[in-house]
Formats: structure tokens, C-alpha cells, sequence
């Protein structure tokens, strides 16, 4: 069976693609989540880009869609059910971000004081703020067009988990092997044997601070936080110093980065994705 609307049925195009938006939560997604919503409005209707758009301002607005918005004459586009099962999975939800930030602070051997993020949804909701309120952590968000507030998670997202994970977009149904892969092979590789770059902020004459990176400012992160004075009041309970220093050397860094690169190219995970990226595309 294969689903089908063309461009002169708008009654029933319309009745769908404001049934469709109410389905999936729309206005209360986060940015990304109404791109993966619109682009599924749009290969399923045919229609272009702008007037999609349209229709969900109208939809904004009105609270339903009426007949009378022009759309662009296209031809009838056809999906099997399997299609559209791939496409309605992407649905994600700030229910499985919980479990995913309380897993993240277990991570770190010391605690939290401060959470920051962008303004999605998926951040600013009710469950994770009773989750960093629980954990006395206090929420910061970036500003409305300032890139540069989130500047250090997208340098990371380039320079780290791109390389890793490439720039195809991950089903949510892969979200489990993703966290193994980083949990047991990335993030320890990343934390206590790959240097970064700890920039010397110097401060001009007008007040101006500068960023400079000398050959001395570049440690592996473990190092770095051990050279914190009194570090040991600030790490959590049951972890000390020569635990860290033990986990450090319980293995080189040519080892780890072997391990890292085996499980990227031989685990399930890679395969599965890569296998649905081409059966999708």
C-alpha cells in the first residue's frame, strides 16, 4: 500500500498536515525537532518549503487550517508505510533527556554546579529543571542569536564527536549503542589521554582580554584538574586522587586510541547506522 497527496486535494492535504502537527507537539519542540516534523510535512505533501511554512503559521495563528492558501503545483510524491514508520520514529522527547543528564553527571568525578545550554526545549522544560533543582545545580541558557555563548560545545561538535559520528543524522532508535560507544570508549579516551588546549587570557591596556595558546597550556584534562589546589574537597565521594592517576596509567594512550578506532569501525553500532543511512537515502 502506498500513500499519496497530490496538489488539487488540498481539503485532505490540509486536514493532515494540521493533524500531523498536533500529533507530533509541534510549537512545543525544540528547533530541531520542528525541522525532522517539517521536512516529514513536506516530502509527504509536496509541497515547497515556504509554503509548508506557511501553513504552520497559519496553523499558529488560527488553531486550524482553512482552504485558501496557494500552494505550489507539484507532482503526486509516494511513500510505502515503511517509509513513513522511519520518518514518525524521529519524534524525541524530554522525557529521555532525564535519564541521559543524570547519566552524564555520574560521568564526572566531581560534582556539578552549573548546567549550561541553549534554548531548545529539550533543555528548558519542567523535568530538567526538578532534576538540577534536586541536584542543587544551577540552569544558565544562552542568548537569543549569540552563537558565541554555546561557542566551546560547537567547537567540540566539530573537532570531536563529527569525526567520531559523522554528520549524518542518527535515528533515535540507535540513542543506547551511541551512549555505550561514549560511555566506554570515548569519553575515557577524551578525559584522560587526549591534550587540549587550556588558553593564557592576558588583559590589554583598555581591558581587552586576549586568548593565547602556548606550548604549556596544552594537558590532558585528568592533569589538568589535578594541578586544582585542594582538588580532593571537590571530588565526589569515593574517588580520590590516586584512583584517577590509577585509571590514567592503567593503559597508554596509543592503546586507547587504538581501542576507540576498532570499536568506531567494527561494533554493531557503526554498521547498523551506516546500513540505514543507505537504505534511506
Amino acid at each position: 500500500m502506498e500513500i499519496n497527496f497530490k496538489s488539487n486535494d488540498k481539503k485532505e492535504a490540509y486536514t493532515w498536515v494540521g493533524k500531523t502537527l498536533g500529533k507530533f507537539y509541534y510549537f512545543s519542540e525544540s528547533k530541531k525537532n520542528k525541522g525532522i516534523i517539517k521536512s516529514y510535512v513536506i516530502n509527504m505533501t509536496g509541497y515547497s518549503s515556504g509554503n509548508v511554512g506557511k501553513l504552520i503559521a497559519k496553523k499558529k495563528q488560527l488553531g486550524v487550517l482553512r482552504l485558501g492558501e496557494r500552494t505550489q503545483n507539484t507532482f503526486a510524491t509516494f511513500y510505502t508505510n515503511e517509509n513513513i514508520a522511519l520518518l514518525a520514529k524521529e519524534k524525541i522527547s524530554e522525557y529521555f533527556l532525564e535519564r541521559a543528564l543524570a547519566e552524564a553527571f555520574a560521568q564526572f568525578p566531581f560534582g556539578i554546579i552549573i548546567f549550561h545550554s541553549d534554548n531548545g526545549s529539550e533543555y528548558i522544560n519542567k523535568t530538567v529543571s526538578r532534576l538540577l533543582k534536586q541536584a542543587y545545580i544551577e540552569q544558565t541558557k544562552s542568548r537569543s542569536r549569540h552563537s558565541n555563548d554555546n561557542a566551546l560545545v560547537e567547537g567540540k561538535n566539530a573537532s570531536t564527536l563529527r569525526k567520531q559520528l559523522g554528520h549524518a543524522h542518527i535515528p533515535q532508535k540507535f540513542a543506547p549503542l551511541i551512549n555505550t560507544f561514549c560511555v566506554e570508549h570515548l569519553n575515557p579516551f577524551l578525559n584522560f589521554y587526549r591534550p587540549c588546549a587550556f588558553a593564557t587570557e592576558k588583559i590589554g591596556n583598555q581591558g581587552k582580554v586576549r586568548k593565547r595558546y602556548q606550548a604549556s597550556d596544552y594537558a590532558v584534562p585528568i592533569d589538568r584538574l589535578l594541578t586544582i589546589n585542594n582538588i580532593q574537597d571537590y571530588l565526589k565521594k569515593g574517588v580520590t586522587i590516586e584512583g584517577l592517576k590509577k585509571q590514567k596509567l592503567a593503559k597508554s594512550h596509543l592503546a586507547v586510541a587504538e581501542e576507540v578506532s576498532e570499536a568506531n569501525l567494527s561494533t554493531p553500532l557503526f554498521c547498523k547506522i551506516g546500513v540505514w543511512i543507505t537504505h534511506f537515502i
